[in-house]
C-alpha cells in the first residue's frame, strides 16, 4: 500500500521507553555528588550527548573521578530496564507492516543503546536505522540529528514526521522544518505546544491515517 507518509523518526528515552525516571534519578544523584552548585542538574543535561556533558559540566574533574562516573553509569544502563511507553510497540509495528521507513535518533552513544538490543530485541528490530551521538557532529537541540536520520533514510523532509519528549530534542526537531509530534510523558502540554505541532500523552490512539491527516494538512 502506497502513502503519503514516507519515514518516521522517534527520538529513545521518553519517546518508545519509559526510562526518563531512571536516568533523572542517577543524573541526581551524580549532581548531588559531583557538582553539589548547580540545582536541577538531572533536568538540566537532558538531551545533551555524553560528550558534550561531559565537555560542560565536568572539565576539571581527575581522570580518576571520571572513570568512576563511568564505571557507575555503565553499571546503571546494564541493569536498567526498558518498558515501552503504551501503544509503541503495535504503533512501530503497523509503520513496519506498512513499509513506512522509521529510525531511532537518540543522543545515547552506542555502548548505552547496545542494552535495548539485548533486552527488547524483537522491538529493536522493527526500525530501519538507529542512529546515536557517534553519527553527528552536533547534538540536540541542533537540527542536524533528525535531518542526519532523513538523509540516511533517503526520505524527504516534507513526508517524514519526528516524535520526540524533551525540550531540547523538540528544539532540535522543530528547527527542522518536519511535523513535529510531542510526547507529554515528561513535560506537561503547556511546555511543549509551543516546540511541536501536536501533541499526545502515548501512542495508544496513533495510527498510519491519523498521521497521514496531520502530515497533509502540515504541507497545505
Amino acid at each position: 500500500m502506497n502513502f503519503y507518509l514516507n519515514a518516521v523518526l522517534f527520538d529513545f528515552d521518553g519517546t518508545l521507553v519509559d526510562t526518563e525516571g531512571q536516568y533523572t534519578a542517577f543524573w541526581a544523584g551524580v549532581g548531588k555528588e559531583y557538582l553539589p552548585d548547580i540545582p536541577d542538574f538531572a533536568q538540566l543535561i537532558k538531551g545533551n550527548t555524553l560528550r558534550k556533558m561531559y565537555d560542560t559540566y565536568f572539565r576539571g574533574f581527575s581522570r580518576e573521578r571520571l572513570n568512576r562516573l563511568d564505571e557507575l553509569r555503565a553499571e546503571m544502563e546494564r541493569n536498567m530496564t526498558f518498558p515501552l511507553i503504551p501503544g509503541a510497540e503495535a504503533f512501530v509495528s503497523e509503520l513496519h507492516e506498512n513499509g513506512v521507513r522509521t529510525a531511532i535518533v537518540t543522543s545515547s552513544d552506542r555502548s548505552k543503546m547496545e542494552n535495548p538490543w539485548r533486552k527488547i530485541p524483537a522491538f529493536m528490530s522493527l526500525f530501519d536505522e538507529v542512529l546515536t551521538a557517534e553519527d553527528f557532529r552536533e547534538s540536540k537541540p541542533s537540527p542536524e540529528p533528525y535531518l542526519t536520520a532523513a538523509a540516511r533514510l533517503g526520505v524527504p523532509t516534507t513526508q517524514t514526521v519526528i516524535f520526540e519528549d524533551a525540550i531540547n530534542g523538540l528544539r532540535s526537531a522543530y528547527a527542522t522544518g518536519m511535523l513535529t509530534v510531542a510526547l507529554t510523558t515528561e513535560n506537561p502540554p503547556e511546555l511543549v505546544k509551543p516546540l511541536s505541532h501536536h501533541f499526545i500523552p502515548d501512542f495508544r490512539e496513533m495510527n498510519i491515517s491519523l498521521l497521514e491527516h496531520w502530515l497533509k494538512a502540515f504541507n497545505l
